[in-house]
Formats: structure tokens, C-alpha cells, sequence
């Protein structure tokens, strides 16, 4: 049972990742929630690491590792010009042409 709920944790960033990396938009990401979910994370896995509970260390490095790139994906479009990405520029004038249509703000990441 330990193995499939940390496995559901783990993916639950994998839909955030995929639309962060195809949009370039990062927006919704905020720093401190990323950098204190990635310190909650580490503290979790070093406990858990240290009683030996398995199904929830390796579970919990998988979400880390997801929390981390979407830390460096935030950190790397959100630095990067139009010039150096074209798919960047493209997707801010996307945005820009449908803004008061744009329904990508409020919503949950993930939903």
C-alpha cells in the first residue's frame, strides 16, 4: 500500500512538468512554494532514509527530483529571451493575442 500511494505522489508533478516544459510559461510556479516543498521533501527523505522505510524514500526522491526540475525550469525560461527560444516568443504572443480568453491563470497546477 505504501508503494502505490508514494507512487501517486511521485507522478503527481509529471502532467505540471510536461505543460511547464511545452509552454515555457512558468507563471504559476512560485519560488517559495517550490523551495519550501523541495526542504519539506529532503527532511522527509532523510527520516525516512534513517528509520528505513523504503516505499516512501524512494517514492519521495522521485517527487524531489520533480520538484527540482521544475525549480530549473523556472529558473531557465523565466531568464531565457525571445531571441534565444522561439517557441518562448511564440508562446508569449500567443498568450498575448488570447489574453482575455486565457484561462490558464487561477486554475490548480495539474488540473
Amino acid at each position: 500500500m505504501g508503494w502505490v500511494g508514494g507512487l501517486v505522489n511521485a507522478v503527481c508533478l509529471v502532467p505540471e512538468l510536461v505543460s511547464v516544459y511545452n509552454d515555457r510559461q512558468t507563471d504559476q510556479l512560485r519560488y517559495g512554494w517550490l523551495l519550501s516543498y523541495a526542504v519539506g521533501l529532503m527532511s522527509s527523505l532523510v527520516y525516512f532514509i534513517l528509520i528505513g522505510v523504503a516505499p516512501a524514500y524512494v517514492t519521495g526522491f522521485v517527487e524531489l527530483v520533480n520538484v527540482l526540475l521544475l525549480l530549473g525550469m523556472k529558473f531557465w525560461f523565466e531568464r531565457r529571451t525571445d531571441a534565444e527560444d522561439p517557441l518562448l516568443g511564440a508562446a508569449k504572443r500567443a498568450d498575448a493575442a488570447d489574453a482575455p480568453r486565457n484561462t490558464r491563470r487561477g486554475r490548480l497546477p495539474g488540473f
